[in-house]
């Protein structure tokens, strides 16, 4: 079977970035090598962008502004180190800090990306808020800029497995065959696995279950018609709910337009409306 080398998980202030851990080590100890370093984790801590972006001011209100914000960072930053190191102390799998070293947080998680097999983050909440809450297009920034794959965490709800029953929203295209591709450790595993394509599209679905064969995945495949309607988003999200599935394999579709990213509406729909985790590549 396939195995995971290094996961990658963004702490933030928010209190969902301890669920994101566990689910990490959850992932490490089903997929891992086996060997003494097993699937390494890699936990990076980062708030918005840092206190270069400050409120403008000036003067002593400037300073007192940094001050705070400095003060806050620095809590939070402890915080979730201690948070980290309990679940260091029950791991069995080898962990690491990683530092930011001041960079703007899409630019630090990116850059560390580039060494890891998946990348652990958030769905945006509505009620980040505040000068230490992440960017609204924090997940799909990291997705689309660093080129890996990642697993979004919703913002909401326990999860007790992850990848045991999964669907997979496949179209012929390089962003979904990224995503099952990444997802292949999980698919190993699995026990049941959902495809749900674009209506009359099942010759796509016979040579997805002809490749996944060929790689070792054994769980009995089910294929859906559910790409077709109007709302290809919702009733994806609709189909995980129907199948009981723990997690959602799909491609991130987008690009960048002056400085903005530009969404599928399919991507754009389960980012923001997410009921499980869900594994992407762009």
């Amino acid at each position: 079977m396939n195995t995971l080398g290094t996961l990658l998980v963004h702490l933030d202030a928010s209190p969902r970035a301890e669920v994101r851990l566990a689910l990490a080590r959850q992932l490490a100890n089903r997929c891992g090598t086996g060997s003494q370093v097993h699937s390494a984790i890699e936990a990076i801590f980062c708030t918005t962008a840092g206190l270069a972006h400050a409120p403008l001011a000036f003067g002593e209100v400037a300073a007192s502004a940094t001050a705070l914000l400095q003060d806050l960072h620095d809590r939070r930053h402890a915080e979730a180190h201690r948070m980290f190191d309990r679940h260091r102390a029950e791991s069995t799998s080898g962990m690491l800090w990683v530092e930011a070293l001041g960079k703007p947080a899409v630019q630090a998680v990116c850059d560390r990306a580039l060494y890891a097999d998946l990348v652990f983050l958030g769905q945006h909440s509505p009620d980040d808020v505040g000068a230490l809450g992440p960017p609204a297009d924090f997940a799909e920034s990291v997705l689309i800029d660093s080129g890996k794959p990642g697993i979004v965490l919703p913002y909401a709800g326990t999860f007790a497995s992850l990848g045991k029953k999964v669907l997979i929203g496949w179209k012929p295209c390089r962003e979904a065959a990224r995503a099952v591709s990444a997802a292949l450790p999980l698919l190993q595993r699995a026990s049941r696995i959902h495809v749900a394509l674009e209506a009359g599209n099942h010759a796509a679905g016979k040579h997805l279950q002809a490749w996944l064969q060929a790689h070792g995945v054994e769980a009995p495949l089910e294929q859906h018609a559910a790409l077709g309607s109007a709302s290809p988003g919702d009733a994806l999200l609709s189909l995980a709910s129907d199948t009981d599935s723990d997690l959602l394999v799909m491609g991130c579709y987008g690009h960048s337009r002056a400085r903005e990213w530009v969404l599928g509406g399919v991507t754009r729909t389960v980012l923001a409306s997410m009921t499980l985790p869900v594994l992407m590549a762009n």
